[in-house]
């Protein structure tokens, strides 16, 4: 209803002031304040509204005669940087004075969603359901213009139906609206942005043209503002396109030139050097994707993965930016990989920049983990010295999403990479597979027939930890394979890896240290040997010895320290130590060498005069021994003297 009646000098016709509902005031300091997370979120709206209107006449047209003259779809955008203004013009639908009374004021009759029930009834007979128009209206839910408010102390709204006068809406968004005549002569609406003062920086026209192509770029309506000359100079007789339109990813792939493929990469990088591999995928089915992802080979120079705003992907909905840095669709593993994302599935709230937390989220992050796993198998299949390169950089990444990423865990594993030692070289957990003997094949396929379980047969992948891969070269307990592959791991995460992936195709995984590996059942012990076990069981006592052993498999060392299956290495362990955390370090065997000439040494000693001070010396000097090849920390000031006393 109007308010009051007075004569506008402007445009020399009657003025109607009317209010606007409570409900809208609410909304407007909601919009202003709550809902959209940046200011600039604005432009992109009214840019979305302005296509919106385009769409809708381009439709209308095919049904009715009331449109008139389409002629070539356009946004014009231009700023006043002095009068501090931003104009938005478009040749799309009308709005007279009823229109603008119902729809930019009206929350429960959203423009968009009655436009689409129209068109719906008058198509309910034609059964029209393939028009892509339709689907490419994407202001459905009314409240996008309010967002002009976060930067405007007054907006103007002139619009002419097609046979109609203009009419100007006007309102400064803080409890009134005029509606007057207006001046546009074509069909269309024109915005007029006043900037208040603390949006004055929106008053600059490369600001204004930046966040056109950072939200606005993939538009399907060319977006045009005033050219600028060599000099940096705004030239208001010419014109420019802003917006690039389509965007790469909605192409076919068939249609994208490699060329296109490597500037769009180098814009999503910084960076000249080609990619591992790129996947441009475009699904349809229950879930409807395209996406365009770059797997780099090596790490950009600007990449840091500390930084939380450089790992997500753009996510985009019927060709508008709704989010940058998309955490739902991303696993932080997969921070190193580049992409884009365009879904109209996806469930978005009022403000289209917060993503519901939804099944169709999760399904489309499987997806899309899916297609990056699969490249990466096929390129460590066929290219493996690429792919060797990727993983040299990206390996962390990798055994991260390993350890932390149950859902993906043996997905990860079959891309992983590790040092093999036979080969000396990297390769993939199959080659780590134990072959099986004739006599367990047997009994594998026995077991098999019974329906049993036939994990227990199979032989266990060893790994070894330590500080450097000759180290462990070097270490009694790489000795110990005998032609079996085994696993060295320089890298903590490596030991945690293994720890939580427990097996691989059936075969566990197994420190080269496990006491199981080195008990010697074949052994039959003299009352001597007896004796010297009980004699160092009570010598011990500080190494935290829980079981001393005699064993023939220990190669050419006198004695060395063996844990239980459950135990973490003494590499582990002092990791942990350095990172505060609290090791309850587990009981150990030692493990002697009844055929070396040290041990042989100390039982003499130990037979002859077993109360002397350097027997004691020389069965901790044995142990001592034990400690540093498993990597363990001794006491190097008592190790010495042990060896010095014992020398003289």
């Amino acid at each position: 209803m109007a308010k009051k009646t007075s004569h506008d000098d402007k445009h020399v016709s009657h003025s109607n002031q009317f209010d606007f509902s409570a409900d809208v005031g609410q909304l407007i300091q909601l919009v202003t304040h709550s809902i959209y997370s940046t200011k600039e979120i604005f432009l992109r709206e009214l840019i979305a509204n302005a296509n919106d209107a385009i769409q809708k006449a381009k439709i209308l047209s095919l049904h009715t005669d009331e449109v008139g003259e389409l002629g070539e779809p356009e946004i014009r955008i231009s700023v006043d940087e002095e009068a501090k203004t931003i104009t938005i013009m478009d040749n799309g639908i009308w709005m007279n004075a009823d229109d603008m009374q119902k729809n930019l004021w009206t929350i429960a009759n959203s423009w968009t969603k009655a436009f689409l029930s129209k068109l719906a009834e008058i198509n309910k007979d034609k059964k029209d359901e393939k028009n892509p128009a339709w689907h490419d209206l994407i202001g459905q839910f009314g409240i996008g213009f309010y967002s002009v408010f976060m930067v405007a102390s007054k907006v103007e709204v002139d619009s002419k139906k097609h046979g109609s006068d203009a009419k100007l809406w006007t309102s400064d968004g803080k409890g009134v609206y005029t509606i007057s005549d207006g001046t546009r002569k074509d069909r269309g609406t024109t915005i007029t942005i006043y900037l208040n003062e603390a949006s004055a920086e929106f008053a600059n026209h490369w600001k204004i043209s930046s966040i056109i192509k950072k939200h606005s770029n993939y538009i399907p309506t060319p977006i045009f503002m005033n050219a600028k000359d060599k000099d940096g100079k705004v030239q208001k007789d010419q014109r420019e396109q802003v917006n690039a339109m389509q965007a790469i990813w909605t192409k076919r792939k068939a249609d994208v030139k490699e060329e296109e493929y490597k500037e769009f990469g180098k814009s999503l990088f910084w960076s000249d050097d080609e990619p591992l591999d790129i996947i441009h995928v475009h699904t349809e089915g229950w879930l409807s994707y395209k996406c365009l992802l770059y797997i780099p080979k090596k790490k950009p120079a600007f990449m840091f993965d500390n930084d939380p705003d450089s790992r997500w992907p753009d996510l985009y909905v019927q060709n508008v930016l709704i989010m940058q840095k998309c955490k739902h669709l991303l696993p932080n593993w997969l921070r190193f990989v580049k992409w884009v994302v365009e879904t109209n599935d996806v469930d978005l709230n009022v403000s289209r920049e917060i993503l519901q937390d939804s099944p169709v989220i999760q399904k489309l992050q499987q997806s899309l983990v899916k297609e990056v796993m699969k490249s990466l198998a096929w390129k460590k299949k066929k290219a493996f010295a690429d792919y060797k390169t990727f993983f040299d950089n990206f390996w962390r990444h990798l055994k991260e999403g390993m350890a932390n990423d149950w859902s993906n865990r043996e997905k990860i594993s079959e891309v992983a990479l590790f040092y093999n030692a036979d080969k000396q070289e990297f390769t993939d957990l199959d080659a780590f597979v134990p072959a099986e003997s004739e006599g367990e094949s047997a009994s594998k396929n026995e077991t098999n027939n019974e329906k049993k379980d036939t994990d227990n047969i199979k032989k266990p992948i060893l790994y070894l930890v330590g500080t450097s891969i000759s180290e462990l070269h070097q270490s009694p307990y790489a000795r110990k394979n005998t032609g079996q592959p085994m696993i060295f791991v320089t890298d903590p995460i490596d030991e945690y890896v293994l720890q939580q992936l427990r097996e691989h195709k059936g075969h566990p995984f197994k420190l080269a240290s496990d006491a199981t590996l080195f008990e010697d059942e074949s052994l039959d012990l003299t009352k001597e040997q007896k004796n010297i076990i009980a004699y160092l069981q009570g010598k011990l006592t500080s190494y935290n010895v829980e079981k001393i052993q005699y064993s023939s498999k220990l190669g050419t060392v006198p004695a060395m320290f063996v844990s239980k299956e459950s135990s973490q290495s003494a590499q582990m362990q002092k990791v942990l130590k350095a990172m505060g955390h609290a090791v309850q370090e587990g009981k150990k065997t030692l493990m002697l060498n009844p055929n070396h000439h040290v041990v042989k040494k100390f039982e003499a000693m130990h037979q002859e005069q077993p109360h002397d001070p350097k027997t004691e010396m020389m069965a901790k000097l044995l142990a001592d021994q034990a400690t540093m090849l498993e990597g363990g920390d001794v006491n190097v000031t008592e190790f010495l003297d042990r060896v010095n006393q014992l020398v003289v």
